[in-house]
């Protein structure tokens, strides 16, 4: 196991690129570059006889990719636990994540929420219905960030019954300035007035766009808005990609419903695990 060097950075691409939908996350990360200022973190590899078997992204998200073995996990653990960063999240496939946070042993009282179990979904040409368009889906704009960070909180607080962000506000802001300006924040709404509806892109890279943070104000819930935006951000996206992928909670029956609708399918389960300070 090591840091991956740009020399690594093919390597490395080939590998996620097997399972795109899996190494969204990751993929988006290494279209930016392997240096550590592009990434917010330390990419690093587990190789088992010579062959690249397992990617994760360390910082204060823990990513892990698809397919690494059970000694590659122990090591993973291993350098997590010696390393300065402080892990907030641990994402990804998830059995892998499963046994991470098992060879980590995280003390009970540290894990504020799990996951297991998530519901994987890609839509991609064949699959995407025709039917759900909204022409009233724009890019939102930078004097709009406030009111974004003020309705992803909101959401986050419904979703999960938990603030992972209020520690470190100017690193959330940033994250949000960064999405507006790269054009990967996306709203149902008026320029300057109420935010009916917002989707927002995750990841993106040649192979993949990772949808998230998808969120209806709640006096707008019911009316289609959520259909009618992800069917257009998939529309728009999958002239540029061959896949759109997202994951939803498998107890949250009306979004599998609305993705299904749309001509998402299951390809996986994420696992994700919030912890607190040690």
């Amino acid at each position: 196991m090591r840091p991956v060097q740009p020399v690594d950075r093919e390597e490395v691409a080939r590998f996620l690129r097997t399972r795109p939908a899996d190494n969204a996350y990751l993929l988006g990360q290494v279209t930016r570059g392997t240096r550590e200022e592009a990434l917010g973190g330390t990419l690093v590899g587990w190789w088992e006889r010579g062959r690249l078997a397992g990617v994760a992204l360390f910082g204060s998200n823990l990513v892990l990719s698809h397919g690494v073995s059970a000694a590659g996990v122990r090591a993973l653990a291993d350098a997590a636990a010696a390393s300065d960063w402080v892990i907030k999240v641990v994402v990804g496939p998830d059995e892998v994540v499963r046994g991470f946070v098992e060879a980590l042993a995280v003390a009970p009282g540290r894990v504020q929420l799990e996951r297991g179990g998530q519901v994987l979904l890609q839509v991609d040409r064949d699959t995407l219905r025709r039917d759900a368009r909204s022409v009233e889906l724009r890019p939102a704009l930078p004097s709009e960030c406030d009111r974004m960070m003020a309705i992803d909180l909101e959401m986050v607080r419904e979703e999960l019954g938990i603030d992972p962000f209020s520690e470190d506000l100017e690193a959330f802001q940033r994250g949000w300035e960064r999405r507006i300006a790269e054009w990967r924040a996306w709203v149902v709404g008026a320029v300057g007035g109420p935010i009916a509806c917002k989707v927002d892109q995750a990841a993106v890279a040649p192979e993949v766009v990772q949808l998230a943070g998808v969120y209806t104000a709640p006096a707008r819930r019911r009316q289609g808005l959520g259909r009618g935006a992800v069917g257009e951000m998939c529309h728009l996206l999958l002239r540029e990609v061959p896949r759109v992928a997202l994951y939803v909670n498998r107890d949250n029956a009306v979004a599998l419903a609305l993705y299904r609708s749309l001509g998402f399918y299951e390809v996986g389960r994420v696992r994700s695990v919030w912890l607190s300070p040690a």
